[in-house]
Formats: C-alpha cells, structure tokens, sequence
C-alpha cells in the first residue's frame, strides 16, 4: 500500500487520500472561533474577520498526521506525508472551515439553544449511567483546557457548519436522464484478451551484487532506521466484557423510552427556498427602501409565474443563489427566528411577501412540510435495548478499572496478577512515536501519554472507542539505524522486487508499442512466450477471474474495439486488446432504476458540497477575504 502511495504522488490515489483526510476535519470537530488573542499564539492566516493561530494550525495538522497513520498503517514515513503536503491541506482545510461558518451566517442560519443543549446532553463523554452529568462536562472541559463558553460557541460553529453542508447537499435531484446513462455504464458488457507480463520472469536479470545491493541500501536507509521505542504494560476493561452480566427488564426500557423521547422523536420540518437580497448592517432608510421595492418586484414577477428558482439563480445575493436558493429541509431554531416565524406558517407552495432580517430582505417559497412525530415503541424497543446495555457495559467496565486505579497497593505491584479476572485484559506492547497501536483500537491517546512518561510512571484511567486503560512505562529504547548487516535479506528482497518490477514495464511499454504500431497480437504473444487469455462479458467495475481489483475492466472500457492499452496490478502487467462492446438491455432498466437514483443521489450531494467550497474559496480569494502570513503559502 505505501508503495503504492509512492508510486502514484502526484495522481488519483493522493486526490483521494487528501480528500479522505480534509474532509474529515470540515464540520466534524469542535471549533474555536477568534481564538488568536490568547498569550502566546500568533495568527498564521486570517478569514474575513476570524483569525487562524499558530496553535490551531499545529493541532489540525498533527491531527492529520494521527488519522492518516490510523488508516493507512504504521509504517507511513515522513517522505509520504510531504508527498502527500499535509502542511498545505491542514491550512487549507482550516480556511475552509472558516469560509463556510461564514456563508452559514450570512444565510442567516443559526444554532439553537435546543440544539446546542441536545448535542452536549447526547455527548457520551458528559453521560453518567445514560444521563446528562454537569459535574463531569466541566470536569471534562477543565481537563482539555477548555471554559464552557469557549467549548459551546466551537460547538455551535461546528453544528452550523454541518447545517449548510446538509443543506447544499440536500438540494441535489437526479433526473431520469442521469439515472439511464448510469444504468448503461454499470451495465455495459466488454469482451477483451491480454497476456501476462509478470515481474518475476526478470528477477534473475537484477544485479544482486554486493556493490549494487550496498548501493541501494545507502539510498534507501530511511526505511530501515528503528525510531525509538516506548515499552509499556496496560490493563483493559471492555464495555462487552460485561454484557453477559447485565439485565434490562420490560419496565426499565419504557422507561429510558419516555424519558428520552427527544432521541426517538422526529420534529416539524419545512423544506424552502429563498431569495436573499443581501444589506449591509445598519444601512440607510433609502437603501432598505430600496432593497425592499426589489423584492417586491421579484415578489410580483413569482406569484405572476416566474419560475421562483431561476429567479434565485439571478437574484439571490445567498450561498444557495446556485441551487435555486434550495435550503433544503430544516427543523425549528435552524434559521433566525423571524424567517422561520414565516416559513413555518406558510402552507406548501406559497410565496411571502418580502421578510427582513439582519441580513436583508427575503423571499421565502415553502416547497414542503413534515409534521412532528414520536416513534412507536415498538418501532425502537430493541434500540432502546442496545442504549440501555450500552451505557451499563460503560459503567461497570468503568468501575472495575477504577476499583483497581484507586488501589495503591496493586497499581505498584504485578499487574499481569490482576488479570486473574475475566473481565481485565493484561498486555505488554512496545508503541512508536506517532503510529498506532495495532491491537489498541483509536490508540493516539496512550501513545501521546506514552511519550510523555518517564519510566516507571503509570497514567489512567484512559478512555478510548471500546474501554478504559491503565498504563505504565516499562522502558524507553533509543532511536538507531540498523546496519546493513542486520536488514540484508530485507533489503535484498525489496530491491529485487523493484527493480524486476521496473524491467517487466519496460518491457510491457515496448509490446504496446508493437502493437499499437500494426504488428499481430498473437505473433508478439508467441514471440514473448506468453499464454493470451481471453475475459468474456464483464463490466465497467467487474474484477477478472484472476486479477485483482478492477483496474482492468475500467481499463478495458476506455478503448475502443480494437485499441491496446496495458495495465499494471501488483507485480504483473496486463496487456490488452479490446474486442467487443455489447449495451445492456432497455427491459432492466427500470428494475434498476430507484437503486441507481439513490446512489447518485449520493455521489452527487458530495460532489455539490464539494464544488460549492470550491466557490467558496474562489469568491473569498477574490474579494481578498483571505490573508495568509509569510512562510504559510
């Protein structure tokens, strides 16, 4: 995989991998908005009027770092986070973050107090036995340095922001146009033959010398450096460990139900759209009297037939003037009271009359209304099943490691002799700056603490994804590079392995050069020695009898009959010649046709999203919004 990684730096893979990595980080975490004042940091970027520290820049991109570490292995190197320019994107994703709290208030939509409050309430991480704790939300504040106020408004930032990112995506319709030539695609059959040029017919035409394999070693020490090394013992209590243990009777869940009908209740929903025209604050009496005679205009050309969301195309000063001012489907406390006074007493398919609010003049459309709904019981029993189980498993894996933390007598003796029961895990580990701990699920919090121990020091308990943790320090082994004596047969395996590897595509570019040049299929086959096969009615996404992943196929289905091309999975290269197309049959297409509306309904809520930030840093970089310090660039 990472060389892999390597090998396409500057293509596809990386696009995606740094869009898996951005992504990630855009609506998803706490924000702190404004934060540069504090002793200390300095600005690296400003957004409008927000400011990006030097701190919240270390953590977005260490953050990074941490997660592509978590999804891709351990053994990611230095070399291919630079590949990969996580610096750049950290800064990037942070500005993005910042471009779109603001067209999310300049759409004048808002945060609740009811959803602020149902956010903190349903946060596990300030739950005592399934319920609310006050005393443990600001125990758990004090612990990450944060105040109350400081935690909610980047709470509310972070809410906003998935907001209008579900709205922009929630506007997205898919045609029946779309839907066919979907279906066609996924259903398109292919005919084609190839022959196999794998690497390990040229093994033994790489030079193995001592020289050369000295050589190769020098160039490519990096790989074989031992960085340091943390060793240290823990001891695990797993929520699961104690679901065997745990009884829920009829009664108790009727009554999590009742008492927690917020999480199994639907609220009053609207979906419109609206025209925005935009004012300054404070403006003149004569610009608000003249941004208001526009919108009555618009007004009358709407209830006189204009089509209300080409007129928000043209006219709406809002983020959503592209998507016919579409603000998808949103609940009561979404938008600022005095829109959504309106939008809620309006009826399906009427126009108000112009709404002002601090942003401007509105013009709202109702295109749909959803009523308030509590689920039935029933519906949810084994839900509430589950919940109930969950936050007692915590609890009583909670209280175990606790019991044993709060013991000064075992926490100094033999751990390994406090696994004796069931319920305690024992494990000794050896953990590494910055990579994860493969059997330890969401393991960056004990490698941190690893890291800042001394020997013999234990921390804990450690809450993580699947339990709590005790650990201790056992020893601390230094960085050192190994010499080539120690990693010969590692080295000289890789070094085979790339260079043949490096031979077979040279070759294989060279026979599709023949036969892209007239010469016969079969006759360079023969002259190479190599067996033609033949793949028969696949499809565009269709793995191969014998060949790995897709690539092929996708290969195949960019040529036309007739033309060659060469494909290269794993250490074998693919060479081939199309032969035959064959279109899918018109009869399928409306089995199919609901399945294939909903996924590219998907694609393409992302794909708008997406676009929709590009603009956003398009439009912000015009007006100069965005001022980035020297040496961030």
């Amino acid at each position: 995989m990472l060389q892999k990684i390597r090998d396409n730096a500057s293509g596809w893979l990386i696009k995606t991998i740094l869009w898996g990595l951005v992504i990630a980080f855009v609506g998803t975490i706490f924000l702190v908005w404004g934060h540069g004042g504090e002793a200390g940091q300095k600005p690296v970027a400003t957004v409008g009027d927000y400011t990006i520290t030097n701190a919240d820049y270390s953590q977005r991109y260490q953050n990074m770092t941490d997660r592509l570490r978590d999804s891709m292995g351990p053994d990611v190197d230095e070399d291919i986070i630079r590949s990969l320019q996580l610096d750049k994107q950290a800064l990037e994703s942070l500005i993005m973050e910042k471009l779109v709290f603001i067209a999310a208030e300049e759409e004048g939509l808002t945060i609740s107090k009811d959803e602020l409050k149902y956010a903190i309430a349903n946060n596990s991480n300030f739950q005592t036995d399934g319920r609310f704790d006050k005393d443990l939300y600001f125990s758990v504040l004090r612990a990450n340095e944060l105040t109350p106020r400081l935690f909610e408004k980047g709470l509310k930032g972070d809410l906003l922001i998935s907001k209008i990112s579900r709205i922009i995506a929630d506007s997205v319709y898919i045609t029946v146009g779309e839907t066919k030539e979907e279906f066609v695609k996924r259903n398109e059959q292919a005919k084609a033959r190839y022959m196999i040029l794998s690497a390990a017919l040229f093994e033994g035409s790489v030079d193995m010398s001592a020289e050369a394999v000295s050589k190769y070693y020098d160039q490519n020490k990096i790989p074989y450096t031992r960085p340091e090394e943390r060793k240290i013992e823990y001891l695990f209590s797993g929520y699961e460990s104690f679901r065997d243990e745990i009884e829920i009777s009829e009664e108790e869940k009727k009554v999590y139900y009742d008492t927690h009908q917020y999480d199994y209740s639907t609220e009053e929903k609207v979906r419109a759209r609206h025209i925005l025209l935009a004012m300054p604050p404070n403006p003149s009496e004569e610009k608000a009297a003249q941004t208001r005679k526009r919108a009555e205009d618009l007004m009358k050309e709407i209830t006189e037939g204009a089509d209300f969301a080409e007129m928000a195309k043209k006219h709406s000063d809002g983020p959503t003037k592209d998507v016919g001012g579409d603000l998808g489907i949103f609940e009561r406390g979404a938008m600022l009271p005095e829109f959504e006074e309106v939008a809620f007493s309006m009826g399906v398919g009427d126009v108000s009359t112009p709404v002002l609010t601090r942003f401007g003049w509105h013009i709202i459309k109702v295109e749909e209304k959803l009523e308030a709904k509590l689920k039935e019981y029933d519906d949810v029993s084994f839900e509430v099943e589950i919940a109930i189980a969950k936050k007692k498993g915590e609890v009583m894996a909670k209280s175990a490691i606790t019991s044993i933390a709060r013991d000064k007598q075992k926490v100094a003796g033999s751990w390994e002799e406090l696994a004796d029961s069931k319920k305690i895990v024992y494990k000794e580990t050896g953990v590494f700056r910055g990579k994860p701990v493969p059997e330890i699920s969401d393991s960056a919090a004990i490698v941190k603490r690893a890291f800042d121990m001394a020997t013999g020091d234990r921390a804990g308990p450690l809450e993580l994804k699947n339990g709590f943790y005790l650990i201790r320090l056992l020893d601390v082994v230094p960085p050192r590079e190994r010499e080539l004596s120690e990693v010969r047969g590692e080295v000289e395996e890789k070094m085979k392995k790339e260079e043949s590897k490096r031979i077979a595509r040279e070759i294989a570019e060279k026979i599709l050069a023949r036969l892209r040049g007239g010469e016969n299929f079969g006759d360079v086959a023969k002259e190479m020695g190599l067996e033609i096969k033949e793949a028969q009615n696949f499809k565009r996404k269709s793995e191969i009898e014998g060949i790995p992943g897709a690539s092929f196929s996708r290969k195949a289905f960019k040529l036309k009959v007739g033309e060659f091309d060469a494909t290269l999975v794993g250490d074998k290269n693919y060479i081939m010649e199309l032969l035959e197309k064959k279109p899918p049959a018109d009869a399928d297409f409306e089995k199919e046709k609901n399945d294939i509306m909903q996924a590219l309904k998907s694609q393409k809520n992302a794909q708008a999203v997406s676009l929709w930030r590009l603009k956003l840093r398009e439009d912000a970089q015009k007006k100069g919004l965005i001022k980035i310090e020297p040496g961030f660039t």
